[in-house]
């Protein structure tokens, strides 16, 4: 912001340097509003009223500390230079710690570098402000960031694998592996608990001391070992593989670059695949063995299902109307061409052909015979 075009408010009673500053401002090509009040309570209504961009105000005023000005310039977002005759560093200090912008002592070498230093403070001030936005601005990105990764099914990781160190991880993919083996990595790796930051709930971070050449430690980062469990060194573009826990875990490698395309980390992708691998793998089962039952024939399939249900050949017999010795014909074909030898063995077959439905084994319907002999008890009762 040039001095040209800024207003500013001169709180100051001594007329001799009010004189001096206005001269000052003058010779700097200062043609913007240079207002003058010599006492605290002027003050204070000129910036209220008409809201100066910088002020500079006089430590000790006839009716008051010109740091009175301060709470009234913080909430208009003011700047405010303390001038004092006869300073010292705790009234420089103080003034400071209030919400001074900044605090010169009054010379005539002072009075000529005060455009300069206005100056200087508003475009500090105005490099502030756009730090500020800034910040903001990255914290609602990363306030997004984290909501989408945090909400999606997959685990996100990123890593700089040159230096071997995680740069952001998430919470799936703490459930995945589990916060606690992370932890006893760390242990592991003699690692203090005090040295670990939690940056925030999806993030961790972790720095050491390297060991130098003579054996003592020195000042450096955690080198993870390349089998580290907790960084994924595998840079192919898809992998699947199982962890210690169990889990089959689906992992994709993309390449994390800067805006002239150089290698500045990688984004890792983990999904846990575990219950679509059971599931594919209960319908390989499933058609396996539903091929090696498509080699009975009908009669031989009846007779098994009836053995897998819990039947003893009798009963078998007396259902399908067949003879006992043909129902031994047609089990030990049946069993003889699956190439099983126990029932056991022919029930988890036929279980493993529905795997995703309760196996409903066939009803068994009382022969003629035997309804007859129970009516006739029946009757005798």
């Amino acid at each position: 912001m040039s001095t040209e075009a800024i207003k500013v408010l001169l709180v100051e009673d001594d007329p001799g340097h009010a004189a001096l500053l206005q001269r000052s401002f003058e010779d700097a090509g200062h043609a913007g509003e240079l207002r003058v009040v010599g006492t605290l309570a002027e003050g204070l209504a000129a910036m209220a009223r008409e809201k100066p961009d910088v002020a500079l105000v006089d430590l000790v005023l006839p009716d008051g500390r010109g740091t009175a000005v301060l709470s009234l310039a913080k909430e208009h977002d003011i700047p405010v230079i303390v001038l004092t005759a006869h300073g010292t560093q705790k009234d420089a200090r103080d003034a400071l710690k209030e919400g001074a912008a900044d605090y010169i002592v009054k010379s005539p070498e002072v009075f000529e570098e005060a455009p300069r230093i206005v100056q200087r403070v508003l475009q500090e001030r105005e490099a502030q402000k756009k730090l500020a936005e800034a910040q903001q601005a990255l914290r609602r990105n990363e306030a997004l960031l984290r909501a989408i990764t945090e909400s999606a099914p997959l685990a996100f990781l990123a890593a700089d694998l040159d230096a071997q160190r995680v740069l952001y991880v998430t919470r799936r993919f703490a459930e995945i592996w589990s916060l606690q083996s992370v932890q006893e990595k760390l242990m592991a790796l003699r690692i203090p608990l005090n040295e670990v930051r939690i940056l925030c709930e999806s993030r961790l971070s972790f720095e050491r001391k390297a060991p130098g050449e003579d054996g003592q430690e020195g000042a450096g980062q955690y080198a993870l070992p390349e089998n580290h469990e907790f960084l994924l060194v595998d840079e192919r573009p898809e992998v699947e593989f199982e962890l210690g826990n169990g889990k089959i875990v689906r992992q994709l490698a993309v390449p994390i670059t800067d805006d002239q395309g150089q290698r500045i980390g990688h984004l890792f992708l983990f999904e846990d695949i575990t219950a679509r691998k059971r599931h594919e793998a209960r319908l390989e089962r499933a058609a396996k063995a539903r091929e090696h039952l498509s080699r009975l024939s009908r009669r031989e399939n009846q007779v098994l299902e009836l053995v897998a249900s819990g039947l003893p050949n009798r009963m078998i017999a007396e259902n399908l109307a067949i003879s006992e010795k043909t129902v031994e014909k047609h089990r030990a074909s049946g069993l003889r061409k699956l190439q099983l030898r126990s029932v056991a063995s022919l029930v988890r077959l036929y279980l493993s052909a529905n795997p995703d439905q309760e196996v409903t084994w066939p009803s068994v319907e009382p022969s003629r015979r035997r309804r007859r002999r129970r009516r006739t008890r029946q009757v005798e009762s």
